[in-house]
């Protein structure tokens, strides 16, 4: 995120804490040493993002609720940034990573045929030192010959740069699909969890803008650990 936005956010925070308007987009552009369109631009991001609302001839008004929700589903980026901005100290680590080929569902699910090659890692997420998520995710692309140094990406990268490294192309969204089931076996090892324990599993296929599907995420998350929210603008 840009300087501008994250010291932006911090205005934000300050207003909505004391329950004030922020200052004005010419007031915010003095503080911030940048221009009135670069600030506009940055409250539009907020205002699409739920942490305010801008009403014509009365000002900018922080969404104070926002303060208090800690992971958002509503929004998308790398989730040691998610875990990060809702207050707590994240850990990622690798667990596998190798080339294989896609089952007849992930394949449908991608848009490709059964069989077809993709990059696959499982990583896990705690969350303060405890184990919060694992996803395993399948990145569609044409395996490399040979085993030369390079030829395999470093699993480590996240989803987004995995496939901008794979693909050469950028994800502009995601299609979602979620469910509450009980753990399996392998779930309750990886994330630490007792018997009959309730986890949130998130499926997402990312979408380029021309409307390839260039990775499908499959999340387990744990429950009671991390607070998970949304914010829904209604419209006037």
């Amino acid at each position: 995120m840009s300087s501008t936005h994250d010291r932006l956010l911090e205005l934000w925070r300050t207003a909505a804490e004391a329950g004030t308007p922020l200052p004005s987009e010419a007031a915010l552009a003095a503080e911030l040493g940048v221009s009135r369109p670069t600030v506009r631009e940055e409250l539009i991001r907020l205002e699409s993002h739920g942490l305010l609302t801008r009403l014509p001839n009365s000002g900018t008004f922080p969404n104070r609720s926002a303060l208090d929700m800690g992971l958002r589903l509503d929004q998308s980026y790398e989730f040691s940034e998610m875990l990060r901005e809702a207050g707590f100290e994240p850990r990622m680590e690798v667990l596998a990573s190798s080339w294989c080929e896609l089952d007849a569902v992930r394949a449908d699910r991608l848009g490709v045929r059964p069989g077809a090659s993709a990059f696959s890692t499982t990583k896990r997420w705690s969350a303060n030192g405890v184990p919060t998520m694992v996803a395993t995710d399948f990145i569609p692309a044409t395996r490399p010959d040979g085993s030369a140094a390079g030829t395999t990406p470093d699993p480590s990268l996240t989803v987004f740069e995995l496939v901008r490294q794979l693909r050469g192309s950028t994800i502009e969204w995601e299609q979602t699909w979620i469910e509450a089931e009980v753990a399996d076996a392998a779930e309750q090892e990886l994330l630490s969890l007792p018997a009959q324990s309730s986890v949130l599993r998130i499926t997402m296929a990312g979408i380029s803008v021309l409307g390839a599907k260039l990775y499908l995420a499959e999340e387990t998350h744990r429950q009671g650990i991390v607070p998970y929210g949304m914010i829904r603008t209604v419209p006037r």
